[in-house]
């Protein structure tokens, strides 16, 4: 099997989410959000294949990387929009993701393709520690958020809103949750958590496209 080609399957899937969501839930209150969302993750799948094929795989890895940077900091803001909890402060990961992806493009050494097999890849990049501290702190930050329209939306008997945020709540643990049984059934994954997180994260994309229906559910 070619490398990569889950990678480029997903890529595929995704991209035909995405034309169906601009395509028919434009008027969704948190389409921008969606649409970067799946977006990102697209690129990420697009840039792994690419790479896996022998494409420049020091610049196109860089740019993959960037790419499932902006991912947490994006599903902050779309928790908050989603609870209407609008803060300057939720647009801190958006900053974090701009430093962190200006210095994996032009730090020499910054990406370091191991292996790649038809399923995932596995690459090296400095400050790997902090980066994951950035990366789980904010889809932590995502689920509080999340966990608190939740409860407040339940207490006060919104269940449109309740169901909005039970929605993105899934779609986080639908690829959170078998990412950490698959690396506590074979720990030797852990080398290649964020390859594999994307490959889960398609069913996030799904669940956004079916979260995209929910505007238009509730205008009917």
């Amino acid at each position: 099997m070619l490398p990569g080609l889950i990678s480029l399957i997903f890529f595929i899937i995704e991209f035909v989410f995405l034309i169906f969501i601009i395509l028919k839930n434009r008027s969704h209150p948190q389409f921008v959000w969606i649409v970067l969302l799946i977006i990102f993750l697209q690129v990420y799948q697009l840039m792994e294949f690419l790479m896996c094929v022998g494409v420049s795989p020091n610049v196109i890895g860089r740019l993959g990387l960037v790419s499932i940077t902006f991912l947490p900091p994006l599903g902050v803001l779309l928790a908050a929009d989603v609870i209407n909890l609008k803060h300057w402060v939720n647009w801190v990961g958006i900053l974090c993701g701009f430093a962190l992806s200006f210095y994996y493009l032009i730090v020499p050494n910054a990406f370091d393709l191991q292996t790649c097999n038809p399923f995932y890849a596995v690459y090296t990049y400095p400050l790997g520690n902090l980066y994951g501290i950035f990366y789980f702190g904010f889809i932590g930050w995502a689920l509080i958020l999340i966990g608190i329209g939740w409860i407040v939306n339940n207490k006060q008997k919104r269940k449109y809103m309740s169901k909005k945020a039970t929605l993105v709540l899934v779609g986080y643990l639908s690829f959170l949750l078998p990412m950490a049984i698959t690396v506590v059934v074979d720990f030797s994954t852990s080398s290649a958590v964020p390859s594999i997180m994307c490959k889960y994260a398609l069913l996030l994309a799904t669940t956004l496209l079916i979260f995209s229906f929910q505007h238009e559910r509730e205008t009917k």
